[in-house]
């Protein structure tokens, strides 16, 4: 049986368990009911099915009703399960055509509390993508160029950039959302570097400070670049830049190298950095640093060289392959294109043990790391359509 074949069988198994679940664990974006909305809403474009664009907006509808009823199963004021994820599925649709609202009323006292959440998290040094500042100004960036949002950013970046880190080494931002250690950089994209600066490429793209940011985004990557190491297969030296760093006892970034390679951590992080901000800057020699990143991951595919154990999206097979999936879009280097068909052969293969054997218990509803998320992958990869919904991860 080939994989697109195999491909369509276990994604009819795998959304028939997404719709017999019933209802989430609370409302949020990567792992409730706003994955959802997301995920009803790429099946109704891809299918043309009405009863998925009715889920969608009666689904959307149930979690209006909750905040409207002081009842949100919302939490705070995050992009990954907050407020701010909201406004972000909100707006992706209007964009799309799905919804028809004026999100500059519908939406005015959603952005003026997310934009006094995000000024009380910047002072806090709360400057985490999934879970603080970072991930609100993420969302203001998608509602550009509406004015209002427009004066909301441009102040929380002056802010984000006054209060950044510029040394010898480059320039990097302290996050406390996760862990309150100021000795820790943390160069990922899930809480770190790599994905701030590719969030400050968006809003660069979007005209607003573009100076500063420019000088910001260099000086950020010259700081990830200065940990760089040459990998060495044969020596179990698999990745290239480290996951955080941390001062030592003198007083120096010391890097911590982990042989991670997923979308919340490792080389991809960087690789998908690169050529982001090759674009944004048109930068040739930029694009090299991002094919050579990017290529070389390919030579790893044990366990050991990538900690891929499970075939979820945030550190497991399906975001490995479409990652490989983006990166050959951008670049047409069919190396990728056969990754790309590899790491969708290897969640298929541990889907099948994950589904005979249930270990997707309690993972049934979710986008990063639940079924949803493999349904959203494998629903491209048979239907050969352009699915937007990982926008939200980043992807362009």
């Amino acid at each position: 049986m080939n994989n697109i074949t195999l491909a369509k069988e276990t994604l009819s198994n795998i959304d028939k368990i997404i719709h017999d679940f019933g209802e989430g664990p609370h409302d949020g974006l990567l792992g409730g009911e706003l994955g959802m909305v997301l995920y009803y809403y790429e099946k109704f474009k891809v299918t043309n099915e009405a009863h998925y664009g009715t889920s969608a907006s009666e689904l959307l509808d149930i979690i209006f009703e909750r905040i409207n009823s002081d009842t949100p199963h919302l939490m705070g004021s995050t992009l990954s399960n907050g407020l701010a994820g909201l406004g972000y599925v909100v707006n992706y649709l209007q964009k799309e055509g799905f919804l028809d609202l004026d999100l500059s009323e519908e939406l005015a006292d959603l952005d003026e509390h997310l934009y006094e959440q995000a000024l009380v998290q910047i002072a806090e040094h709360k400057n985490d993508y999934l879970h603080g500042a970072f991930g609100i100004m993420f969302y203001f960036s998608e509602r550009l160029p509406d004015e209002k949002i427009a004066i909301y950013l441009t102040d929380l970046v002056t802010k984000v950039l006054d209060n950044g880190v510029t040394n010898m080494y480059g320039t990097h931002f302290r996050n406390y959302s996760l862990k309150e250690n100021d000795e820790a950089t943390n160069l990922s994209l899930s809480h770190g570097l790599s994905g701030m600066l590719m969030i400050f490429g968006r809003i660069y793209q979007k005209g607003i400070l573009q100076e500063r940011l420019q000088e910001t985004i260099r000086k950020g990557m010259f700081y990830m670049v200065q940990f760089k190491r040459e990998i060495d297969n044969m020596d179990k030296i698999y990745s290239m830049f480290p996951h955080w760093t941390i001062i030592d006892a003198d007083g120096y970034p010391e890097p911590h190298y982990g042989n991670r390679l997923a979308w919340c951590y490792g080389d991809f992080n960087q690789t998908m950095l690169y050529y982001e901000i090759a674009d944004c800057f048109d930068d040739a020699a930029l694009r090299k640093i991002a094919d050579l990143i990017g290529l070389n991951t390919l030579l790893r595919k044990s366990e050991e060289a990538t900690a891929v154990k499970d075939p979820y999206f945030c550190h497991g097979t399906a975001g490995v392959a479409q990652i490989y999936k983006l990166f050959y879009d951008k670049t047409k280097h069919e190396p990728y294109k056969k990754g790309y068909e590899y790491w969708i052969g290897r969640t298929l293969e541990m889907l099948e043990k994950e589904l005979a054997e249930e270990h997707y218990k309690d993972k049934e509803r979710g986008l990063l790391e639940g079924l949803v998320g493999i349904s959203l992958v494998l629903t491209e990869y048979v239907s050969e359509q352009k699915l937007t919904w990982n926008k939200v991860l980043l992807f362009q």
